[in-house]
């Protein structure tokens, strides 16, 4: 199965797709006893902002913001913030055809449309009210939900952000194909830093290949493309220095390119100029523990365990592990369930890993004593009784 039809130079994902997630959001709605739910779109971290509501819409990415109404019956309607890319949307996808403005306000917009269902009195699932993974103050303004609560006073208000987490988890075929197809371009990225990442060359130009590779691979904007420089380092850099590379410095990294709004993330550190013994061992470390974490990456074992296996070769050589997640899952959203416990990100819970999942790896090791630290990670897909990697490169700390 491809991973989306190309009408008119834009990707789509099929009808028989759509109904597919529709049906098993609404499962879960009726078990949880809602009539609706409203999905709060932004632009937070690379459009991961935007996951949920895209995945019920095909509408998100690019910076988009609005708000998702979706009930038992209706196709949903989507209250967008700027009505001057109403019929952009309606060009690029062919999901929602029902995309209103939100003037006044997209808060009585919304509420209009639970009004007009008839809804007005009843149960309501929110999306973004509750703490994730990326957001742990949630993403709904509080002026717009106070303004919700005000228009619909008579309507029982509870998340279903767990709920609908757990149905975006399972990914279908059509989503794996977008991840092999967002893999590629990441892939095709790290190649591009691998040709241009020499001494005397600027680390931004460096980044500025990377980002030219993804788009011209196909990549959605915004794409994430992390680097940082030095030569004494830990984790990648949100900044990359405007200088000149020089021999000894080391290059982390975090590159993911997206494709139809599904992420695949990896890290390949690279060194200008033979690394240091001590950077050798991190780097030897981090990819022993991803070889056994693949290993070990079957349906049934929980996300702790698979992060304790891939932590042990560097704890037990006397290293921290850094604030990123060790295990997470990944999918229109750059961090998304299940996550491993971590203590830097109030994850406290340790679900099961599911066939059909799609999951990235990031081993750590820090060395106190010497102030460094590295970082690898790759992407895997659960099958039923192993794991699959979606990239295809050799897995190295490329010396340039």
């Amino acid at each position: 199965m491809t991973a989306a039809s190309d009408t008119a130079g834009y990707p789509r994902l099929s009808r028989d797709e759509r109904a597919r997630r529709f049906a098993a959001v609404r499962a879960r709605m009726t078990r949880q006893g809602l009539d609706a739910i409203v999905i709060r779109t932004d632009s937070g971290k690379w459009d991961s902002g935007s996951a949920e509501g895209r995945y019920l819409t095909h509408i998100g990415g690019n910076g988009e913001e609005g708000y998702t109404v979706f009930d038992l019956r209706e196709d949903p309607v989507f209250v967008i913030w700027g009505p001057g890319h109403i019929e952009n949307w309606k060009a690029a996808q062919d999901w929602t055809t029902d995309i209103r403005p939100g003037i006044p306000s997209s808060a009585h917009v919304v509420a209009a449309r639970i009004r007009e269902l008839g809804l007005e009195r009843g149960r309501l699932g929110l999306v973004g009210r509750a703490s994730g993974p990326l957001t742990p103050d949630g993403r709904w303004p509080q002026l717009a939900y106070e303004t919700f609560r005000r228009e619909l006073p008579d309507a029982t208000l509870t998340d279903f952000d767990d709920e609908l987490a757990a149905v975006r988890a399972l990914k279908s075929p059509e989503e794996i194909a977008c991840h092999e197809r967002a893999m590629a371009m990441t892939e095709a990225a790290i190649e591009a830093m691998y040709a241009h990442a020499r001494a005397g060359v600027s680390g931004v130009e460096v980044v500025g290949q990377m980002v030219g590779r993804l788009v011209r691979a196909g990549s959605d904007m915004s794409v994430m493309v992390q680097l940082a420089v030095g030569p004494k380092i830990c984790l990648a850099s949100r900044l990359t220095p405007d200088r000149p590379l020089i021999a000894g410095d080391i290059l982390l990294n975090e590159i993911t390119g997206k494709y139809n709004g599904y992420w695949s993330q990896a890290h390949a550190p690279v060194a200008v100029g033979p690394p240091s013994p001590a950077y050798q061992r991190l780097f030897d470390l981090t990819l022993e523990g991803l070889h056994a974490g693949q290993a070990a990456l079957t349906p049934g074992i929980r996300t702790g365990e698979l992060a304790e296996i891939i932590r042990k070769p560097s704890e037990k050589a006397g290293c921290l592990w850094n604030p990123i997640p060790t295990v997470k899952g990944i999918g229109m959203s750059t961090s998304e369930f299940p996550m491993s416990p971590s203590p830097y990100l109030a994850v406290t819970t340790s679900p099961a890993i599911q066939e059909n999942m799609v999951i990235t790896f990031q081993p750590a090791a820090y060395d106190q004593a010497a102030g460094i630290g590295m970082h690898i990670a790759e992407t895997f897909v659960v099958m039923r009784d192993a794991c699959r990697r979606l990239g295809h490169r050799t897995l190295e700390f490329r010396v340039v």
